[in-house]
């Protein structure tokens, strides 16, 4: 018999499982396509996020792969997707979806190892799956057929996921469970990994940078990974719980930014589309508390990034030891303007933004970059006596006078 016949044809790379707990009772969802720029409301799971054949080995390759493991066969990774990662996926999300909210109100914690090494791998399964990842290599290779495997490699890499998973699972866990009027969404490429460099996906995932994570499990549950140097019982056991209501949009709204931010080219919904919303969040302009805050904020954002390499650059010119004093000023002088338009259009507001819980850890590079002289360091950056001494003469009084007047 040609075993052919029963091969699966198109592939999804966001299972059908996870994308069903974004559906209606139907199996619909509300899609917003990128690329082509146009909202496509009530559209089935069964005939989105899918390539043919996208995790499929061809011959040459499968007899290289069958050097290292006997059973492989065309469609390995696929019925290892199929048959072991979605219906745990499936059974997880079902399982938290159960939860008593009073109680977990009451006792905001779950303490269970075996369920966050569990999840660790599922997200980490998730991060490598995707046309984003495939994009990586193929940005790296500059070979599609070659991109490919080396995809499908990573994914057979027990070696790797293991450690990639372990790591994950000593980070410091929150479950966020939303019961505001705006749900959680989601996208093609579900897994958001960011680090304090401002560093997306597999650049923050191998950076040595501090980082977070973001993975909505449904529209009312996101999981949120820090790494902020927790160790222990703590880091390992334990995972916090919060309820977000109306009281906290921040809660639900970034995320869902960060999700767009991360689309591949899909972003995907339960419930009717804004298009005002998901234009605004297309453009990168967060909704926080005070919706006139939270544009400027982003746009100040979009804007550091633009002025940050700049100054550095120029820092490191000021640290040259055969630098003359005429291009010192120089330098000092333009460094100067470059800052004070980053401090009116960022720092002013980001100062003001500091007092949100929700974004200090969002914003910690910035603590690191332009420490404050009278206060420790956030997240191990270097207080400013630890800075080189011309570097020092500009972080300690720009620091001082722009922190001591917005802190």
């Amino acid at each position: 018999m040609d075993k052919t016949n029963n091969d699966v044809k198109q592939e999804h790379y966001v299972p059908k499982s996870y994308l069903a707990w974004f559906a209606d009772d139907h199996g619909k969802i509300n899609v917003y396509d990128y690329k082509k720029m146009e909202y496509r409301k009530k559209q089935s799971i069964e005939k989105i996020a899918k390539i043919g054949g996208f995790y499929d080995f061809d011959e040459n390759n499968l007899e290289y792969m069958k050097k290292f493991k006997e059973d492989i066969d065309k469609q390995y990774i696929e019925k290892m997707f199929s048959h072991n990662i979605e219906p745990a996926l499936k059974d997880i999300i079902e399982k938290l979806s159960n939860l008593d909210i009073g109680f977990l109100d009451s006792c905001p914690s779950i303490k269970n190892h075996t369920l966050k090494l569990n999840i660790s791998y599922l997200l980490v399964f998730q991060f490598l799956r995707t046309r984003s990842y495939r994009d990586f290599f193929e940005n790296l290779l500059d070979d599609s057929k070659a991109a490919a495997f080396e995809q499908k490699k990573m994914l057979l890499d027990q070696e790797s996921i293991d450690n990639l998973a372990n790591y994950i699972c000593n980070m410091s866990w929150t479950f966020c469970f939303n019961m505001s009027k705006v749900p959680y969404i989601t996208s093609d490429n579900p897994v958001v990994i960011a680090d304090y460099d401002f560093n997306y996906g597999h650049t923050a995932l191998i950076s040595k940078k501090k980082k977070n994570i973001q993975y909505p499990l449904s529209p009312q549950i996101l999981l949120q990974i820090f790494d902020d140097g927790c160790t222990g019982e703590r880091t390992s056991d334990i995972m916090d719980v919060i309820i977000c209501d109306e009281n906290n949009p921040e809660f639900v709204n970034y995320p869902n930014s960060q999700q767009m931010e991360n689309a591949y080219q899909f972003v995907f919904s339960y419930g009717d589309f804004n298009e005002k919303y998901f234009e605004d969040k297309k453009a990168g302009y967060v909704d926080l508390p005070t919706s006139s805050e939270s544009i400027k904020y982003q746009k100040d954002m979009d804007e550091l990034m633009e002025q940050v390499p700049k100054m550095q650059k120029l820092l490191r010119k000021l640290d040259d030891p055969e630098i003359t004093f005429e291009d010192a000023i120089k330098i000092s002088q333009e460094y100067i303007e470059i800052y004070r338009k980053v401090n009116e259009d960022i720092y002013i507001s980001l100062s003001r933004i500091m007092r949100i819980l929700w974004f200090a850890k969002q914003i910690s590079s910035f603590l690191f970059l332009f420490p404050h002289p009278r206060v420790p360091s956030h997240n191990g950056g270097p207080q400013c006596g630890q800075l080189k001494p011309r570097t020092l003469r500009f972080q300690y009084f720009w620091a001082y006078k722009y922190w001591s007047l917005t802190l």
